[in-house]
């Protein structure tokens, strides 16, 4: 099973914000991806996006997704993220996508399936709200931060691993 860009997990948010008629922010699509990834890891064994989270002062956050966004500041984002593809000798300017990502349509319906309901609960809370969840002690990010203190400086690679079992914790499926 293929892992997916994280700027591929983000369209996939700012296409549901758009349809239902809400606003995203960039905190809000960066909370939203890293949790959208903890579930998968804990429920379906398997990383959902290829890129490492990493632990920074304010929290996890895929540096690349946050490069990529981090002039919208605090501004709702209305308009995917472009990936430049080479097709027919030009290049083209087209919405980064898990449809594009991956061909296998049952993995393809397992993400879906997996991101909507992780819209379905996590949508409704705000992005401080989702943020103050990753940040809770025992979370993942708490305990890189707690584990390298210096993460001011510099920022700190998140394990899958660590994610996966935090969150096979939250799903009660965690045999200790």
């Amino acid at each position: 099973m293929e892992s997916f860009s994280a700027r591929a997990i983000a369209n996939y948010f700012i296409r549901q914000s758009e349809e239902g008629g809400d606003e995203i922010t960039h905190m809000k699509i960066q909370k939203l991806s890293y949790i959208a990834h903890g579930w998968c890891l804990a429920l379906l064994h398997r990383p959902l996006i290829r890129d490492s989270a990493e632990a920074w002062e304010y929290g996890p956050v895929y540096p690349g997704l946050y490069h990529e966004l981090k002039d919208f500041g605090k501004n709702p984002i209305h308009d995917e993220i472009l990936d430049v593809i080479v097709e027919d000798g030009m290049l083209k300017f087209v919405p980064a996508s898990i449809d594009r990502e991956v061909e296998n349509q049952t993995e393809k319906n397992q993400i879906i399936a997996l991101l909507k309901k992780v819209w379905e609960a996590y949508s409704p809370f705000t992005a401080i709200q989702l943020s103050a969840m990753t940040h809770e002690k025992g979370t993942p990010w708490h305990d890189m931060v707690s584990s390298y203190p210096m993460v001011k400086q510099k920022s700190i690679p998140i394990p899958d691993e660590l994610i996966e079992k935090h969150y096979r914790q939250l799903s009660g499926s965690d045999d200790g």
